[in-house]
């Protein structure tokens, strides 16, 4: 399969640091240095593989949380431009998949079928890290999240700590608009995150957002 890859794809396997640390290291730019890596690493690559390109924007991890893990990244704010790779690849993804005769898991009413049942629809998580040090201190900050169906998480992803104050912050749902409305909410989302931000070293008031609607409602 990896001689079908476009230029896109083209790269080669994750070190056995990705494998031992997971995400982390990959939503951290490869920054992490190889440190205690433990002994066990050779069998969690052979368990999760992972390819990335040459780049280290576009990666496919098989088989960790979920069955296929496609991730598009890059430092910077340029959503689009990481949206526009995604497509990109993922498309290239199903079509080598189904030259083999597989497909994707879908369902018309509930969208594609991931491992996690919170994923079901569109599978999409949209992430941005961001430094917030006022107003991830703020007592709104929840509503304000909730409020714009954003969630947060810690600096190396889920079940992490926030690392000087910056955040991962992404869309809560999975289901009920399309991939491009998620991104959207979140390019607006971290976009109002940024001026509270800029407003509280103002010494200026925030306000909570009114809620936006859930599932696609209007």
């Amino acid at each position: 399969m990896a001689s079908a890859f476009s230029r896109l794809l083209t790269g080669r396997n994750a070190s056995l640091l990705f494998a031992t640390l997971g995400t982390s290291a990959l939503t951290t730019g490869y920054l992490l240095k190889q440190q205690n890596v433990r002994a066990e690493a050779r069998d969690q690559h052979k368990l999760f593989p992972a390819r990335h390109n040459y780049d280290k924007t576009f990666l496919i991890w098989i088989n960790e949380e979920d069955h296929t893990r496609v991730i598009s990244m890059e430092k910077g704010g340029n959503m689009k431009r990481v949206f526009e790779r995604f497509c990109r690849g993922l498309k290239e993804v199903e079509r080598l998949i189904q030259e083999r005769g597989w497909e994707f898991m879908w369902n018309e009413r509930l969208g594609y079928i991931l491992t996690c049942p919170s994923n079901l629809g569109t599978g999409l998580r949209a992430g941005v890290h961001v430094r917030i040090p006022k107003l991830s201190k703020d007592p709104r900050f929840s509503k304000i999240l909730e409020n714009l169906r954003l969630q947060k998480r810690g600096t190396g992803g889920v079940d992490t700590a926030a690392v000087a104050d910056v955040y991962d912050i992404s869309n809560i749902d999975r289901i009920g608009r399309s991939e491009v409305e998620l991104v959207q909410i979140v390019i607006d989302g971290v976009n109002y995150l940024v001026d509270c931000e800029k407003r509280l070293e103002r010494g200026q008031d925030i306000k909570v957002p009114a809620p936006l609607p859930q599932f696609g409602k209007k």
